[in-house]
């Protein structure tokens, strides 16, 4: 049987207290073998139904606001993960981290697919408000695991509301 080495490790971290399980995760495969861990957040610009807006002014206007919002959230959180990945500098693995922006499940693939990984990392949460303590996997995170080409360590942890910058 042909050993696993995960010497590439991409841990999607969503900006929650979940991802910041499978980074500590991904952190520990990559110490023991060696390897090296790529850290993607993806921030997502909504694509609503723009039937509140009349004309293609105002539609291409809001478009533009998203897009600022979501440039200025993407500066806001790489500070917020370098100083989380600060924090790993004594555990001697090489950590990098990239933020992009565009429709999630398109960028993780084709990230994916790009950097040809050995592992992704990933967690869900654990519980929900509709679902009580049970484990609930999302739309997103299905697809993932439909699609994503190499194997995929999915880290159940409890449910928490809190995001990188509400903390």
């Amino acid at each position: 049987m042909k050993q696993n080495n995960y010497k590439k490790i991409l841990v999607l971290h969503g900006g929650f207290e979940a991802g910041d399980t499978a980074l500590f995760h991904g952190i520990n495969l990559a110490k023991i073998s060696n390897g090296s861990v790529s850290v993607l957040h993806v921030v997502n610009i909504p694509t609503y139904p723009m039937s509140f807006v009349s004309t293609k002014t105002e539609k291409d206007s809001v478009k533009k606001q998203l897009r600022k919002a979501a440039l200025e959230m993407k500066k806001q959180m790489k500070k917020e993960f370098q100083k989380k990945i600060e924090t790993y500098k004594n555990e001697k693995v090489k950590i990098s981290l990239d933020l992009m922006i565009g429709p999630t499940l398109k960028q993780i693939l084709e990230y994916e697919t790009e950097h040809n990984f050995d592992l992704v990392v990933m967690s869900k949460s654990k519980g929900s408000r509709l679902a009580g303590d049970r484990s609930v996997v999302g739309g997103l995170t299905i697809k993932l695991l439909e699609r994503l080409r190499c194997p995929i360590l999915m880290l159940d942890v409890p449910l928490s509301a809190k995001s990188i910058e509400t903390r």
